[in-house]
């Protein structure tokens, strides 16, 4: 009692007993499009090839492997994805990784938000960039050192070894038909001359598996098909099974399990409190706008503060566990959808509530998953008049540890990021605030104005960009929409995909 086996081979180790979610090692990966698999089937993703490969090792030792494809097309790493970690990625993760390298640009700040507000997830998970490659290697690399000096465990995919594995892939060019059918299934087709799923005489023709829903979208010449990601999902088994061999040859080594355990973990404490108390940039230069800062936002609340997100976005855990929405309706298939968007067009907001809305168009019809990320919504129209939320729900407050987390009270409000920035007509955001068109309370206190951070804003009251919570510790955030001269030929709406309380 108290403790469970491990056996490997010929060696039978008791180990101390661990809280269950020990027995479970959950990799979420983040990014855009690209890790998210489009043009491909969802099951083709490099997290899905990583996770058939490595998971019968880490079962062989009684630990489930999860692997999480939670990237979101067309979205950067922050504000919004860093800030909601917890939401998005789940409160059991144990690896975020980072893939954001075509949406972030130049911006490499956002590389070191990303990996730093791992440090704040609640479960500490181990920060893993994945192509890191390209003009920006140094700037990014020197964010993922900086986040380590302070004390976060973070890896990167390094570029000299995925060079090495593509040029070790054997080369279609002058093969006979029976030649590439003795290659193994993943380098087949795979490299053609000096180019990858592209050229003659077969690469650019089997680049995508045209065998299930060929007419799928996004299968665009930028989207890596499934040969690249068989290969990142491979090299990504080989990290984890690298490493979880050599803890196993740790506890062989050491005679009493329970021991090590507790001198790890004094070790891990000692980083995290090295990591909480490192200093910080207060102005957090080169991300918050001397607007920004003159309304009272500061470096720690986004570099150190706790955030309660509540959010629209998929995939999330929050919404697969019904934790958003506080219904029974759960699952990565089964989850509340909300109501469809035409729908809300049509029939206003009964009750004053701010409504879970998607749009129907986002949707792809197969017999198997697609892509699964949907930019879904928290839907006011000019219709409806004032509608609200209260962040957190009860589920919320519970999941995110609200009660430890003692938030500034920063009210963050994002908006749906449109496609290359073109957003439709109607559609009320940043701009509309500042014109009194689009207007807001938190907790019956007018808002005013606010001060913008990338696809959010931070709302300013009287306290600038500070509110105070009602006397639950909640708070309710209320929007107005109003119509315009043009409201006749076209309604007035806006769609928040989150609210994020720092």
């Amino acid at each position: 009692p108290g403790h469970r086996r491990l056996q490997a081979a010929n060696t039978t180790i008791m180990l101390p007993h661990l809280p269950n979610h020990f027995n479970r090692f959950v990799w979420s990966t983040g990014g855009h499009s690209a890790a998210a698999a489009h043009g491909n089937l969802y099951n083709e993703s490099y997290t899905a090839f990583m996770e058939r490969a490595a998971k019968p090792v880490f079962a062989s030792v009684g630990i489930d492997l999860e692997g999480r494809n939670y990237a979101m097309g067309g979205m950067s790493s922050g504000p919004e994805l860093s800030l909601c970690n917890e939401a998005v990625f789940g409160v059991d993760a144990d690896v975020i990784s980072w893939d954001f390298g075509m949406t972030d640009g130049r911006a490499y700040v956002k590389t070191y938000l990303y990996a730093r507000r791992s440090g704040v997830h609640q479960n500490r998970p181990m920060h893993v960039t994945i192509n890191v490659d390209g003009r920006g290697y140094q700037n990014r690399i020197q964010q993922i050192a900086t986040v380590e000096d302070e004390g976060m465990p973070a890896m990167y995919l390094l570029r000299t070894i995925l060079a090495e594995a593509k040029m070790a892939l054997p080369d279609m060019f002058g093969m006979s038909e029976s030649q590439m059918n003795e290659i193994p299934p993943f380098a087949r087709h795979f490299r053609c001359g000096e180019s990858l799923e592209t050229g003659d005489p077969t690469c650019g023709k089997y680049k995508y598996n045209l065998d299930i829903c060929p007419n799928r979208k996004y299968k665009a010449s930028w989207h890596p098909g499934w040969h690249y990601n068989a290969l990142y999902g491979n090299l990504m088994a080989l990290l984890l099974v690298d490493n979880l061999i050599e803890a196993i040859e740790s506890l062989e080594t050491n005679a009493d399990p329970a021991e090590l355990y507790e001198r790890l973990k004094k070790e891990e404490d000692a980083e995290y409190d090295h990591f909480l108390n490192a200093p910080l940039d207060e102005n957090f230069t080169g991300y918050l706008s001397s607007e920004a800062t003159s309304y009272g936002l500061r470096g720690v609340h986004f570099l150190k503060n706790r955030a309660i997100c509540h959010i629209a976005l998929l995939p999330s855990q929050s919404r697969y566990l019904g934790i958003l929405t506080e219904t029974n309706r759960t699952g990565t298939k089964d989850y509340d959808k909300g109501i469809e968007q035409q729908q809300a067009d049509e029939e206003p907001s009964a009750g004053g509530a701010m409504r879970l809305t998607y749009s129907k168009s986002m949707r792809q019809s197969c017999e198997v998953p697609l892509n699964v990320d949907y930019k879904d919504f928290f839907y006011t129209t000019e219709k409806d008049g004032w509608t609200s939320l209260t962040v957190p729900n009860d589920a919320e407050y519970e999941e995110f540890k609200v009660a430890e987390s003692k938030p500034a009270g920063i009210v963050l409000i994002c908006f749906v990021v449109c496609p290359w920035g073109r957003c439709p007509n109607g559609e009320f955001r940043q701009n509309e605030i500042r014109d009194g068109q689009l207007q807001f309370q938190v907790n019956g206190q007018p808002v005013s104005n606010m001060t913008q951070v990338e696809n959010c804003a931070a709302l300013i009251g009287e306290n600038g960009v500070f509110f105070k919570p009602n006397d639950e510790g909640r708070y309710n955030v209320s929007v107005l929409v109003k119509p315009t001269f043009a409201s006749a030929l076209q309604i007035t709406f806006t769609r928040i995909t989150s609210i994020i309380i720092l």
